[in-house]
C-alpha cells in the first residue's frame, strides 16, 4: 500500500518548522469570541472560571482542512470542535473524521499539525434516522470550545423531548455501568431519585433528568453524588436498601493495570471487526483474548479482555467503542 500525502507550502513549513508567528496574532478575534461566547452561555461562576482556563488562558494548537485552512482551537481539543469551528452546521451531520487519512471517532482528541478530514451523513439520511444512536450528548462531555459545547446544547434542545429524555436515561446507565455501579435500582427507587434531585438542587427527578437530556447538568456530577448516597447512606430509606443489599459496593479500577473483561453488543456487518480492534490499537492496549458469538437476527458479541492502566483509559475506549457504527451497547463484566 502507497499513501500519498499532498501539502500546500504553508502547510509543510508548519510540519517542518512549526511557525506560527503568521496566525499567532489572532487576526480574527478568536479571543473576543470566546470571551462573548463565555458570558452567554455559562450559567454559574465555578463553569465560568473553568472554561475561562480551558479556553482562553489555555495553550492553543492549530490544525489543518484538508484544504490547507488553519483552525486554532484549544489543546485537548477533538473531532467535534474542529467541526464545529469549521461550520457549526457540520454538528447536525458529523458521522466520523479522517486524521491524517486515518478513520476515527468524532470525539478522538486532535493534536497539533494534523490534518481532519469530516465524513458528513446526507441530510436525508439525518431526517430518517440511518444514522443509528445520536451521541451529541456523549459528545457534550468531551469538548473543549465552548462554541461547540453551547451549539450542541442548542441542538439538543431542538430535538424531540422523550428522545432527550431516552439519551439521558441510557448515558446514565452506561456511565454508571462503567464504574460497576447499580444502575436498574435508581429508576425503581423513589428514595434515591429524590435524594439525587436534593443533592444536585433540582426540584423533582424528572427535572433531573430533563437537565441531563440538554446538558445543563454533567454526567459526571450525576454520578459522583449517585456514588456518595449509596456508599454513605445518609436518610433512613436508603439505608434500609443498602442493609437489604440493593446497594452493592462500587469496584473502580485501580490505578495500577489490571485486566478486566467486556462484552460488545452490535448488529453484524463487514468490517465490524477491524474498526473494534482499532479502538484498542490506537490506545496501544493489548487484547488478551477475543471472542465472537452469532446472536439471533444477525446479531454479533464480542468478548474481549484487556489490560488497561488506570479508569480514565478505560472510559476513553468504552466512549470510544460506542461511537463504532452499528455497536449497540457495551457492558463492563469485570
Amino acid at each position: 500500500m502507497v499513501r500519498l500525502r499532498i501539502q500546500t507550502e504553508h502547510m509543510y513549513e508548519y510540519a517542518t518548522n512549526r511557525k506560527l508567528s503568521d496566525w499567532q496574532i489572532d487576526p480574527e478575534g478568536n479571543v473576543h469570541a470566546a470571551l462573548g461566547s463565555l458570558q452567554s452561555g455559562v450559567s454559574d461562576d465555578a463553569q465560568y472560571v473553568q472554561d475561562l482556563k480551558n479556553t482562553v488562558l489555555k495553550k492553543r494548537m492549530s490544525v489543518f482542512t484538508t484544504m490547507g485552512e488553519i483552525i486554532s482551537l484549544p489543546e485537548g481539543s477533538t473531532g467535534v470542535d474542529f467541526a464545529f469551528a469549521v461550520n457549526p452546521e457540520h454538528i447536525r451531520y458529523l458521522e466520523k473524521i479522517l486524521i491524517n487519512g486515518e478513520p476515527s471517532q468524532p470525539t478522538q482528541v486532535l493534536s497539533d499539525g494534523d490534518t481532519v478530514e469530516l465524513v458528513l451523513l446526507q441530510s436525508q439520511e439525518v431526517e430518517n434516522g440511518e444514522n443509528g444512536t445520536d451521541h451529541k450528548r456523549m459528545w457534550l462531555e468531551k469538548v473543549k470550545s465552548v462554541e461547540a459545547r453551547e451549539g450542541l446544547k442548542d441542538a439538543m434542545k431542538d430535538t424531540d423531548e422523550d428522545k432527550r429524555n431516552e439519551q439521558a436515561k441510557k448515558m446514565l446507565e452506561q456511565e454508571l455501568g462503567k464504574q460497576k455501579l447499580p444502575y436498574k435500582v435508581i429508576f425503581r427507587s423513589a428514595a434515591l431519585q429524590n435524594k439525587l434531585a436534593e443533592e444536585l438542587e433540582r426540584e423533582s427527578f424528572a427535572k433531573l433528568m430533563e437537565d441531563l437530556g440538554t446538558g445543563e447538568v454533567a454526567i459526571s456530577a450525576v454520578v459522583d453524588v449517585y456514588k456518595d448516597i449509596i456508599q454513605s447512606p445518609s436518610s433512613f430509606p436508603i439505608r434500609c436498601l443498602a442493609f437489604f443489599g440493593l446497594l452493592p459496593r462500587s469496584r473502580v479500577l485501580n490505578k495500577k493495570a489490571k485486566v478486566f473483561d467486556v462484552d460488545i453488543y452490535a448488529e453484524d456487518r463487514q468490517g465490524l471487526i477491524h474498526d473494534i480492534t482499532q479502538c484498542f490499537a490506537k490506545r496501544s492496549l493489548n487484547i488478551a483474548k477475543f471472542g465472537v458469538f452469532a446472536l439471533p437476527n444477525s446479531g454479533a458479541l464480542y468478548r474481549i479482555r484487556l489490560e488497561v492502566q488506570n479508569f480514565e483509559e478505560f472510559s476513553e475506549l468504552y466512549d470510544s467503542l460506542l461511537q463504532v457504527p452499528s455497536v449497540t451497547r457495551v457492558l463492563r463484566k469485570r
